[in-house]
């Protein structure tokens, strides 16, 4: 069964440290991903570890890139989670339709109008 975002809030908390959060922008891809599938994690091509979710953090929204970020890989059972350091986002610009954002300042956001385009925050330049 995928994992629900209450369980992905959590799994985040759990593994980025307070500073972190409390500027970073995370972002949630909701496309299911398998065991062994190919994903993109900034400029690198891995192997999807489990089956799970991808989640970003820009750790620098307002910043230009390159500048730290985060992916973490979750496993759909929440048991497993693997961070990968990075300096460039999964996209340019928006962000896909899969994506959503689930905090922002280390705030939760559960409402669909708390949501706002990525570049309105000052995330990455079109």
């Amino acid at each position: 069964m995928p994992i629900d975002q209450a369980e992905v809030v959590e799994i985040v908390r759990r593994s980025l440290d307070e500073d972190m959060l409390e500027s970073a922008i995370v972002l949630w891809d909701r496309s299911p991903r398998v065991e062994g599938e190919s994903v993109r994690i900034a400029r690198a091509t891995h192997a999807m570890p489990f089956d799970g979710t991808i989640v970003f953090a820009d750790l620098a929204p307002r910043a230009n890139w390159a500048h730290p970020c985060v992916y973490l890989l979750i496993a759909d059972d929440g048991i497993d989670a693997r961070m990968l350091r990075a300096s460039f986002p999964p996209f340019r610009g928006e962000p896909p339709a899969s994506y959503v954002e689930i905090l922002r300042n280390g705030e939760v956001l559960n409402s669909p109008n708390q949501h706002r385009s990525y570049d309105e925050q000052g995330g990455e330049e079109s």
